[in-house]
């Protein structure tokens, strides 16, 4: 008896705890800041270690990445997927979610809202193929009635935090 009662005891304690953790919504905001910083970080260093243009292009629930297939890069960006990624390999399932993509420019050039961002050779970021437009970003990652998540990148370093 003591056996049942210790039994219903520890799964009303996970039932208290464990229900309303599965049930919300900032985990998912969360995990896809976690795998939006995964990728950038994985894309910097790609393009550094392979000396070649790495590009980005944001969904609103999908970040890809392709890198060029020579250096200097084609005009025409980046033209083959980068190894080890199925095809949408950072994208989230939650219909709610949403992720804007915001740039500052250092020169004060004002910059038209686009989904394509450069991670140039030297691991810094731009908003141009040739690398003439640095910018710094900031992915904002968002579900309804939860917590917004900012991923940063630092254009002249291509630091993401």
């Amino acid at each position: 008896m003591v056996e049942l009662i210790a039994v219903m005891v520890i799964i009303g304690v996970l039932a208290a705890f464990g229900i309303p953790r599965l049930m919300d919504n900032a985990s998912s905001t969360d995990a896809y800041a976690i795998e939006v910083t995964s990728a950038l970080h994985r894309a910097q260093k790609s393009a550094q270690a392979h000396r070649r243009l790495v590009c980005l292009e944001f969904g609103a629930r999908t970040l890809t990445l392709n890198i060029a297939s020579s250096n200097p890069a084609p005009s025409t960006g980046c033209n083959s997927a980068l190894q080890g990624l199925e095809v949408n390999g950072y994208a989230s399932k939650d219909a709610n979610l949403t992720a804007s993509l915001a740039l500052r420019s250092f020169s004060g050039v004002s910059l038209p809202s686009q989904s394509m961002l450069y991670f140039q050779p030297d691991g810094s970021l731009s908003a141009d193929v040739a690398g003439t437009l640095p910018v710094s970003a900031t992915v904002t990652i968002s579900v309804p009635n939860t917590p917004q998540r900012q991923v940063l990148i630092d254009g002249t370093t291509g630091h993401v935090q």
